[in-house]
């Protein structure tokens, strides 16, 4: 692969210096989370949202793609066979939140006082399905999100980004691939709204195309489902 050929040491020290944690998630399973980050970089390019998009809500996309899955750790702590992580955007949009404001990103008086125990807190949030795996703990939610707003402010675009990662396996988008801790609607109306889907519907239509860039006819089909399921939420959302 170009993009494993590309990773040089020199470069991922390089990244590795301004996104802690970026060379652990290039290492997993041979560099496929690397590739997959990438790869959904490329197909954010394409998406229409994106490329009408004003610069600064272009730029929020491009983070979130860029960190989303920078805590991702596909291992099952019961057998350890690589499975699908379902608790990776949780820890991950920690790992944005942190990062962000060394990048310039807004953050209110309250960011140092907070940042530590939120962190902790929301690394906590997990739970277990009936086959004992662990999954987002959504309980814990309404402290998450206050702990963002009070850091960053509610609609400010450190605070979009963050949910964005938090959120981008909580939609249930995918009948193939359903999320195993998806929000209630009464937790979408809570928690989603228009601002936060600007960034969030991007994320979620790349994260998708990444994994089917050269496959058109399962990119149309998924595409499809996503688009669908975006509109139910936004109609939802809308609701009083």
């Amino acid at each position: 692969s170009f993009i494993l050929t590309a990773a040089r040491p020199k470069l991922m020290n390089s990244v590795e210096r301004e996104i802690p944690g970026w060379k652990a998630m290039a290492r997993l399973r041979g560099g496929v989370t690397l590739v997959h980050t990438v790869k959904a970089l490329i197909a954010l390019d394409s998406i229409p949202e994106y490329r009408n998009a004003i610069a600064e809500d272009k730029s929020n996309m491009r983070w979130a793609v860029l960190l989303h899955d920078l805590a991702k750790k596909p291992v099952d702590p019961i057998t350890g066979a690589k499975i699908r992580d379902a608790i990776h955007p949780f820890r991950s949009a920690v790992l944005a939140a942190e990062i962000l404001p060394n990048h310039g990103f807004y953050v209110t008086d309250q960011f140092q006082g907070s940042i530590e125990s939120w962190s902790e807190y929301t690394n906590q949030a997990v739970t277990t399905d009936a086959k004992g795996r662990p999954i987002h703990g959504n309980a814990k939610l309404p402290g998450i999100i206050t702990g963002i707003n009070k850091m960053f402010e509610r609609n400010s675009a450190t605070s979009i980004i963050v949910k964005s990662i938090l959120f981008h396996q909580s939609l249930n988008l995918l009948k193939e691939w359903p999320d195993a801790a998806p929000l209630t609607d009464s937790e979408l109306k809570l928690f989603i709204n228009d601002d936060l889907l600007k960034v969030l519907g991007p994320l979620v239509r790349a994260d998708s195309a990444s994994w089917q860039l050269f496959k058109p006819e399962n990119r149309k089909k998924f595409d499809q489902q996503i688009e669908d399921r975006l509109k139910e939420i936004k109609s939802l959302i809308k609701k009083p």
